[in-house]
């Protein structure tokens, strides 16, 4: 182990200053009601959302084809879209959706959003990774679609801690770039589910 200044050096420390920078905004250190995802310069421009669904779902409408509204976050009346940050989580949403044998042709469904077009929900209300969820849980993600503000909304994942869903609101006046998915043949390892 060098030293540093008279004192022990461990590369540990370099690499925990590093991933903890000074110049971080504020709004990642306090919880606040939504936050541009955008704030940081570190992220891209657009952001991959992704959903896996059966084969035989064809159609040229992202709310057409996913066809589940989320129920968690919001009322279902509100007709948000429910996607994953990650295709991993995008497989366990979907498994932890499904009733009886697992289909044997799955589509994985890609959009690709600004990430201005998207906030971050910072105040998670209480219970919120509780199943079933309480109202206080589904009122945050109603009142975010009446606002109106941005198009997608950031939440943590209920399925897999650390992990986190965009919910996309098709009534925005920007929902026409969801449309603008792509659809890939995906093979769910047949293990997963019997």
């Amino acid at each position: 182990m060098s030293t540093r200044h008279g004192t022990p050096h461990n590369p540990v420390d370099d690499a925990l200053d590093a991933s903890f920078p000074a110049s971080d905004p504020p709004s990642h250190a306090s919880p606040l009601a939504a936050v541009p995802l955008d704030a940081t310069t570190d992220i891209p421009a657009t952001l991959a959302l992704y959903r896996i669904v059966e084969g035989h779902r064809k159609d040229t409408s992202l709310a057409k084809m996913i066809g589940r509204t989320e129920n968690h976050w919001a009322s279902p009346e509100m007709g948000l879209i429910r996607m994953a940050t990650c295709i991993p989580l995008a497989v366990l949403d979907y498994l932890v959706e499904l009733e009886g044998r697992t289909p044997h042709a799955h589509v994985l469904v890609t959009v690709r959003i600004p990430c201005s077009a998207v906030s971050i929900l910072n105040e998670y209300p209480i219970g919120w990774d509780q199943v079933p969820c309480g109202r206080d849980v589904r009122a945050a993600g109603d009142a975010w679609t009446a606002e109106a503000r941005c198009l997608g909304l950031r939440v943590p994942s209920v399925t897999c801690a650390g992990e986190g869903n965009v919910l996309l609101n098709p009534a925005h006046p920007t929902a026409g770039c969801i449309d603008n998915f792509t659809m890939t043949a995906f093979r769910l390892d047949p293990r997963l589910r019997t």
